[in-house]
């Protein structure tokens, strides 16, 4: 950090000002980045003596003779997002200074307009605004993408930081200026034609075509009309995962991958043996949903069409909520329709920051009882609620619209009817795949990678066969270990995949907590064993509550063991992606528990059906039809389904409310 004596000198000067200082352009430029921070701009540059000096009048930064913004109100409804600030006490200095610049580049004078001293030292000016001499220095070691955390403990307790301004500089400082330069170059450069970045992306698809996969890079203009870049990229082997699996797909991005800060999407989905796999990649330079539409196309396009998400869960974004429903139009094009849900953690993230302060406490409080509520009409009574409680119009249609009216998104009274849902809420696979990239990358909390995108792809590669690895020992181990839980009392718990057995440890484990709480034994199951609590909801298995009524009367009988077995018997954990369950709350009548009970065999039934299409095709695969043969046959088999369909839905209202079987008739 090299930093002349005279400049210091200089700066001295510049701010005491006991009588005008005359210097050359060139001293003046080396002297100004040490002090500008002390002035601040009083009006714009004025030519006068014919023409021949330019002044330029400032005003010390304490002196604040101009009026601070306010927080703007909603309007139209939109609500306006208000910053924690804080407001400068005026007139706390009354210095000015004048600026002359001579035209021919001769000389600079700089003296005071009235005879006004600082009533402050420098370092008070410093602690308002650092000086640029240091913002510039701060600014090349970002360009080095070192961290925040880094920067500042280089800096900490060097001398010459103080010398230049640093003394009261923060780590929060740091960060904000390397936000603003991370902004500043987003908007001053175009990375599709810098020749670093053209090279980093030659050497990308060389390295995916080397080792097989697929790949397209894109090329999007956005709603801004500003062209965007974008790859996307994926095994075919996991591809065939995803396609078998990816009724419920998650993905989520994270930017601190490659030093172009771009973000990275990894969309994954859990195999039968309760492994997520990421199955596909993109990297977008800007997180705007028409890029992220043509990368799920792409992805939809080497399926050939065998994706089909029943569930797509994301983080909060609105970037991804946008584009889910672009790229997948459900019914309209004859897809399957693809329900998107939002994950708890985020959704209460964004309940905390926009209403965790102390006035709307109240309507946090309800929104997040709202959340886990199970049935939808107590979810709609509580948002209603919410709206009563706001502090103003803004915040209760900002309520209504952005949570009311999306409740099935992040409610779970909306996935109350799959076991699969209720253990799935939060994108936390995709959190821990994140994390295993950045530990692969050597990138501790808030650093940026050094490479590229290729050494991001090569880091993903990496990263995704220690995966399969792991998937490959879990199947192994999936129907051919007992943990220690079986024992005499309970060996069937062995005859379960492993990651069953270690559920039921837990429960289990939980009876002995019971007992010695001295807790009563639960009463009032149904003859069919069904508890009501989270546990039995997500798994259909025995709970702590079904264990404790055994200890007292023998109720997991050899043949309940043998059912929670063949649950398990053909697709592992698979499973519950077929089973359909209805739970009606407290204080809904009899009937509409039966109705409810009804619509939902109905919709069990129909999801059996579309899976017995993919379980067809797949053995088609293994018997090795022809493709041409494949579709013949399955085309016959869904015309014969829905010409009963057809026949049943033909029936009017009446007729089937006022006879019996009227199908026949």
């Amino acid at each position: 950090m090299p930093i002349s004596a005279d400049a210091l000198r200089h700066r001295a000067m510049l701010f005491d000002l006991t009588e005008p200082v005359t210097m050359s352009p060139e001293v003046f430029g080396e002297a100004w980045p040490y002090v500008d921070s002390v002035y601040t701009k009083l009006q714009s540059e004025l030519l006068q003596a014919y023409g021949t000096v330019r002044v330029q009048k400032y005003e010390c930064r304490l002196r604040k003779s101009k009026k601070s913004g306010t927080a703007r109100d909603a309007t139209d409804g939109k609500v306006i997002k208000r910053r924690n600030s804080s407001i400068r006490d005026p007139h706390l200095c009354h210095v000015r200074i004048k600026v002359s610049r001579l035209v021919d580049g001769t000389a600079v004078i700089v003296e005071r307009l009235d005879a006004h001293t600082h009533t402050h030292d420098i370092e008070e000016s410093f602690r308002i605004k650092k000086p640029s001499i240091l913002v510039n220095y701060i600014t090349a070691e970002v360009v080095k993408h070192s961290s925040a955390s880094q920067i500042f403990h280089a800096l900490r307790g060097s001398e010459r930081l103080e010398a230049i301004g640093g003394s009261s500089l923060t780590r929060h400082d740091i960060g904000n200026l390397k936000r603003g330069t991370k902004t500043a170059n987003r908007q001053s450069r175009s990375l599709s034609h810098e020749p670093l970045f053209g090279e980093d992306i030659h050497q990308a698809r060389s390295l995916l075509t080397e080792r097989g996969w697929l790949f397209e890079e894109l090329q999007v203009v956005d709603s801004k009309k500003e062209q965007r870049w974008g790859l996307v990229f994926a095994n075919p082997t996991r591809l065939l995962t995803l396609q078998r699996r990816g009724w419920f797909t998650q993905f989520d991005a994270t930017h601190k991958l490659n030093r172009w800060s771009h973000n990275m999407f990894s969309f994954l989905v859990r195999d039968e043996h309760n492994v997520w796999i990421p199955t596909a990649h993109m990297v977008v330079e800007r997180g705007n949903e028409e890029t992220i539409v043509e990368g799920l196309r792409h992805i939809k396009q080497w399926c050939s069409g065998k994706w089909q998400p029943r569930y797509i869960m994301t983080g909060d974004s609105p970037t991804e909520q946008r584009a889910i429903p672009i790229a997948f139009p459900n019914l309209n094009s004859g897809e399957q329709e693809v329900d998107h849900l939002l994950c708890s953690v985020y959704s209460n993230q964004t309940l905390l920051r926009r209403f965790g302060f102390t006035a709307h406490k109240p309507v946090y409080r309800l929104l997040t009882h709202a959340m886990y509520c199970s049935t939808e009409i107590q979810n709609r009574e509580l948002c209603e609620q919410a709206i009563a409680a706001a502090v103003d119009q803004g915040t209760a249609k900002y309520i209504r619209t952005h949570w009311l009216q999306t409740a099935s998104k992040w409610a779970m009274y909306a996935r109350q009817h799959s076991p699969f849902l209720l253990q799935v809420t939060t994108t936390n696979a995709c959190e821990t795949w994140n994390r295993k990239l950045k530990s692969g990358a050597g990138l501790s909390k808030g650093q940026v990678a050094s490479h590229g995108i290729y050494g991001m792809i090569l880091n993903i590669m990496d990263a995704v066969n220690v995966i399969d690895n792991h998937a490959a020992v879990a199947r192994s181990h999936f129907r051919n270990r007992k943990l220690p839980i079986c024992t005499k009392e309970y060996p069937e718990i062995g005859q379960l995949p492993v990651p069953i057995q270690k559920l039921l440890s837990g429960e289990l484990d939980a009876v002995t907590e019971r007992i010695a709480k001295g807790k009563e034994v639960p009463i009032g199951l149904d003859e069919n064993l069904q508890c009501s609590c989270k546990f039995y909801r997500q798994y259909l298995l025995p709970c702590r509550h079904i264990f404790h009524l055994d200890t007292e009367v023998k109720v997991l009988t050899t043949a309940r063991w043998e059912g929670y077995v063949m649950m398990f018997a053909e697709c592992g954990m698979a499973v519950y992606e077929a089973i359909c369950t209805g739970w009606v709350g407290l204080g809904a009548s009899g009937r509409a528990n039966r109705a409810n009970s009804l619509a939902l065999r109905v919709r069990e039934r129909m999801e059996r059906l579309q899976q017995k299409v993919y379980a067809v095709q797949e053995t088609m695969n293994q018997m090795g039809v022809e493709e041409t043969t494949q579709i013949a046959r399955l085309e016959e088999w869904v015309g014969h389904v829905e010409e009963t369909l057809n026949v049943l839905e033909r029936v009017p209202n009446r007729d089937l409310a006022s006879r019996h079987r009227p199908w026949e008739l």
